[in-house]
């Protein structure tokens, strides 16, 4: 017979995966994350730490990289207003698309246009992040942080 806290575990154990730990990031369901933290083994709780550090590291990477990219296109596009100003919505938007899409901000861009948009940048930051967690089993620690 097994008892309640063994059945809990269990389900902890095979259910948990660096893709487990993302959606709860990406959803913030921080009840479930301090559960896994807290009312587990020290090996399981070590492995959810790894997994959340090293999602949050990459989620404050995009999220820096794509703040200055959309800073410095707001002052090269401010520039080009002084000098002629923009006839439409459509004509600013392209000019910050340009900006947005050189080589070495094109995989911030995402990011950039909701951000140019007003919209919620953490959805897009959170599905840049989840390459991570591909391929990751449950409670196989292959990530190297």
């Amino acid at each position: 017979m097994k008892f309640i806290e063994y059945l809990r575990l269990h389900r902890m154990v095979t259910g948990v995966s660096p893709k487990r730990i993302w959606e709860v990031l990406a959803t913030e369901q921080s009840t479930e994350l301090k559960e896994y933290l807290s009312q587990s083994t020290p090996w399981f709780s070590d492995f959810v730490q790894k997994w959340t550090r090293a999602l949050n590291a990459e989620y404050e990477r995009i999220y820096h990289a794509a703040d200055t990219i959309f800073r410095d296109a707001r002052e090269v596009n401010r520039i080009k207003v002084g000098q002629c100003p923009y006839k439409n919505r459509r004509e600013e938007r392209k000019a910050y698309a340009h900006e947005f899409l050189r080589e070495p901000n094109k995989e911030f861009s995402g990011v950039c246009f909701a951000m140019l948009d007003g919209k919620q940048i953490a959805p897009v930051i959170w599905k840049q992040v989840r390459h991570m967690v591909h391929g990751h089993s449950p409670m196989v620690d292959a990530h190297n942080t």
